[in-house]
Parts: C-alpha cells; sequence; structure tokens
C-alpha cells in the first residue's frame, strides 16, 4: 500500500470556497498595489525616496500579500476542480482524528481514508478539518464517496455521503 501525503489544500474545502475566495481576492487587492508601488520605486524613482528601506518594506510586503493570495487562489482551483472532474471511487475510512485545527475553540477532526485508482493501487487520504458533529457520524470501515485526479490519483478529496 502506498501512503500518501498530508495534503495542505484540502483545508480549502467545497464548504468554505466563498470564504477563501473572499479571503484570496482582499490579498490579492491590497497586495498587488503595494508590491507594484515598491517595484516602482525601488527601479524607477531611487531619487524620489529618500530611504531605501521603503521600497524594500513595500516590495516585501506586497509580495508576501500577494503570493498568500495566490497559493489559496490555486487551492481553491484544484479542490473546485476535483469536485467537478475528480473520478468518483468508494473510499474506506480507516481513521478519525482531530485536526490541527480549532474554530470557536473547537478542535475540528479528520478522516483518513483509502481509495483505489485506476490502476488498482490502493492510495490513502485525508479529507479537510470536519466539525466534530460530522466526524461522530463516521466509523472505521465506513465507506463515503472520494473523487481523485486521474493524471495525479494522489491528489484526492473526500466527498462523504452524497
Amino acid at each position: 500500500m502506498e501512503r500518501k501525503t498530508v495534503n495542505i489544500f484540502s483545508i480549502f474545502g467545497t464548504r468554505s470556497r466563498f470564504f477563501w475566495l473572499f479571503f484570496a481576492t482582499i490579498f490579492l487587492v491590497v497586495g498587488l498595489p503595494i508590491l507594484c508601488a515598491g517595484l516602482y520605486f525601488w527601479v524607477w524613482s531611487t531619487k524620489a525616496v529618500p530611504d531605501p528601506f521603503l521600497p524594500v518594506a513595500f516590495i516585501t510586503m506586497g509580495g508576501i500579500a500577494t503570493s498568500l493570495g495566490g497559493f489559496v487562489l490555486f487551492g481553491v482551483r484544484r479542490i473546485e476542480r476535483l469536485s467537478k472532474e475528480g473520478l468518483p471511487v468508494d473510499g474506506t475510512v480507516f481513521e478519525i482524528g482531530p485536526s490541527w485545527l480549532s474554530i470557536n475553540r473547537v478542535r475540528q477532526w479528520t478522516i483518513r481514508y483509502h481509495y483505489r485508482d485506476h490502476m488498482g493501487r490502493i492510495l490513502e487520504g485525508q479529507s479537510g478539518p470536519i466539525s466534530p458533529d460530522e466526524a461522530s457520524t463516521w466509523q472505521v470501515g465506513d465507506k463515503g464517496s472520494v473523487r481523485y485526479d486521474y493524471g495525479h490519483p494522489r491528489h484526492s478529496l473526500w466527498i462523504g455521503k452524497e
């Protein structure tokens, strides 16, 4: 059996898609102008800025915000593509446990599952963070719906009950 690394993009689950799109848009709308202003002052207008640290600070802050927004958009797009275009298969729950995320001081849970790809390999996946109430509806050995990428079978998305 092949092991699957933890998929960091699973946090961008389909249930919270609008939150993540809003989050990414804010970071892009704020980060891009700051990055452009920093680049402008650093490249074209070095005499207009008395402090050389200012353009570097703008470039750094704008670059971080823009990168974070782009990363979130990439993750949301990847999850959305898997949910629409992924191959549907059954996944078998083999572990249910607490995740690293707490929302309003309530520890969220994850479901780890096995699924078989089109080549017959058994792969492992992990859901994004789910509420304890939802996690309590699942038991080890239960079957749930999974979608995976045909080109990259290790990329999967836990759908659960359809």
